[in-house]
């Protein structure tokens, strides 16, 4: 039996059962524009599609017509236009699922009062063509406890960083590996190589291969202040390419420069970041290629 009726807060039009209460396929057209269409059992919506203000829920309710159980949440207006829930809901919040951004980010977890909380994995976009990947335990939106921080695209493409983390940042024990071919493993302070630790360079690095520097770091280069600190060359040394030659040459001179700041003792020592390294190899490297054109050049002259 279907049934249209007028309720305290809008219009019920519907399948009802023998005591009036929406029972079976029904809508509810609410009076500040809400719309739910639902499958109901004694009165009490079970599931179904719901048109709210800002956003559409498909899904499971609960008796306060919640998202409630398996459901997904998308977001047609406002702050949060095109970004997607999908997942487990309980009594109106993420529970376990997917949130999906419109860059292409997303978050895959556990969730606690709307954020992050628990073991999830956060896949962050920088740019068009890289992004980051946090996996471990999250408290309050931040990797937080063990966890894995892997890079893809962009300068760090390959790297990861495996340990403790503290909001977002590796913090205590962990290492850095380096798709080029080297490896840290020791102390971080709030995302930076500083404290104790051994960086090995693998026997794939162009530059050091084989070596090993022991000691207290400080923002990822030797601490000037330690006195014991130990770099062990290789005995063995594989032979360059023209491209390793020139590459090592580039970075030989962006390690000195940095390391000529942080021990510079008339200024007030800098905090270094991999954006000013990377910024300093573009510079150096289009320097070097400058200079050795004009060196062909002058030796061309020279032979005619």
């Amino acid at each position: 039996m279907k049934k249209k009726y007028v309720m305290e807060d809008g219009v019920f039009e519907g399948e009802v059962n023998k005591e009036g209460m929406p029972e079976g396929e029904g809508v509810i057209n609410y009076n500040d524009g809400k719309v739910l269409k639902a499958t109901f059992k004694n009165g009490i919506p079970l599931k179904g599609n719901f048109h709210m203000i800002d956003s559409i829920y498909e899904g499971e309710l609960n008796t306060a017509i919640q998202p409630h159980g398996k459901g997904e949440l998308e977001f047609v207006s406002g702050d949060y236009k095109d970004q997607k829930f999908k997942g487990i809901f309980k009594d109106g919040k993420y529970s376990k699922g997917k949130y999906s951004y419109t860059d292409g980010s997303y978050y895959d977890g556990e969730w606690i009062n709307g954020a992050p909380n628990g073991k999830g994995e956060l896949h962050k976009c920088i740019q068009e063509d890289s992004f980051y990947n946090w996996s471990g335990n999250f408290k309050d939106g931040s990797l937080n406890g063990k966890g894995k921080l892997e890079y893809f695209g962009g300068f760090n493409h390959g790297d990861k960083v495996i340990g403790n983390f503290q909001n977002g940042k590796i913090h205590g024990k962990g290492e850095y590996i380096w798709s080029h071919g080297k490896k840290y493993v020791g102390q971080f302070t709030d995302g930076q190589i500083t404290g104790k630790g051994v960086m090995t360079y693998l026997e794939s690095h162009t530059e050091l291969a084989g070596d090993r520097w022991e000691g207290i770091f400080k923002n990822g280069f030797p601490d000037p202040d330690d006195k014991n600190f130990k770099i062990i060359n290789s005995k063995k040394k594989k032979k360059k390419t023209k491209s390793q030659k020139l590459e090592s040459e580039v970075w030989g001179e962006v390690l000195d420069r940095q390391l000529k700041k942080v021990s510079d003792k008339k200024k007030k020592r800098k905090k270094i970041t991999w954006d000013d390294i990377s910024d300093d190899f573009v510079k150096v490297a289009l320097k070097k290629a400058k200079d050795n054109k004009v060196k062909k050049k002058k030796k061309k002259k020279i032979k005619k």
